[in-house]
């Protein structure tokens, strides 16, 4: 009986070194699936950080190069190659190996430009003297990772004599009889659209207005309705989509490819008005509206 007893109890004593060894196991896993966790986890943070600096270097280089055409009417290639020394300096734990603007035939030879028309955006269509720019950024963290982007640019220089009107400052349609205006438009500042009561103004070609599109309020800050501005302007959607009432202004009349924006809700993938920074007006009491664009 004695013996028995001493069995058993060697029995469970050798059990619970095997459930321990076993728990212990689970734990050793454990432990290392965490840790390997952390480390992936760790390592694709890193890894986002660098992508999103790199990312934030090229997106500096292009801010870089269009505010340069802004300063410098005509800038030479050696001005263009000096953005490479711009680079971002706001995080102390990012170098950059690589950060590199320069027109593609070099530093030192003069600009290759290129004239035709432009391919797609606000300007499609639109002749331009086309300034072809590579622009390249390595960002490396101290860690050791790595990310490189290349970007290739085209700064394209139109000449405004392509525009039927091309303003400055604010530009105001409005009280008057009907008018077919075949040329495109842009304004560095706000559009007033309007005409005369019970006349039309038909729109040809594209709008853009860096500001904003304004209907309810003609320029001097007089409302729009009940002062001889509330006639019809209508707008293509399309190409060409206004060309049947351009032939006959006085009895144009609005359809799906040529609308009538006081009445048609456009958004942004409909109207052929460009809206820009969409900033107040001095009259910020006014109502505004933003009409979208479609190619």
């Amino acid at each position: 009986m004695q013996s028995d007893r001493s069995k058993e109890r060697g029995f469970t004593l050798i059990a619970a070194l095997l459930l321990l060894l076993l728990l212990a196991g689970f734990s050793i896993g454990l432990l290392l699936m965490v840790n390997t966790e952390q480390r992936v986890g760790g390592q694709d943070l890193n890894n986002n950080y660098t992508y999103h600096a790199a990312e934030g270097a090229m997106e500096k280089t292009s801010s870089d190069l269009g505010n340069m055409f802004k300063n410098i009417q005509a800038p030479t290639a050696s001005q263009i190659c000096a953005l490479s020394n711009n680079y971002p300096t706001w995080d102390p734990t990012i170098t950059y190996p690589a950060y590199n603007v320069a027109p593609v035939s070099g530093c030192t030879a003069p600009l290759l430009t290129v004239w035709g028309p432009i391919s797609s955006g606000t300007n499609q269509g639109l002749y331009a003297q086309i300034i072809p720019v590579v622009m390249n950024a390595s960002a490396q963290r101290s860690s050791g990772e790595t990310v490189s982007m290349t970007r290739t640019a085209e700064v394209a220089l139109i000449p405004v004599f392509q525009f039927g009107v091309f303003s400055d400052s604010d530009l105001f349609f409005g009280r008057a009889p009907d008018l077919g205006f075949a040329g495109r438009v842009h304004t560095n500042g706000d559009l007033y659209l309007g005409a005369a009561d019970t006349y039309n103004l038909v729109f040809g070609d594209k709008l853009t207005a860096w500001g904003n599109v304004i209907r309810a309020v003609m320029q001097n800050g007089v409302p729009s309705p009940g002062n001889n501005n509330g006639g019809t302007v209508m707008i293509p959607t399309s190409s060409g989509g206004c060309a049947s009432q351009m032939t006959d202004v006085p009895n144009a009349r609005a359809n799906s490819t040529c609308v009538d924006i006081a009445s048609t809700t456009l958004g942004a993938t409909n109207g052929s008005v460009v809206g820009g920074h969409g900033l107040r007006t001095k009259y910020g009491d006014v109502a505004e509206r933003l009409l979208g664009y479609v190619a």
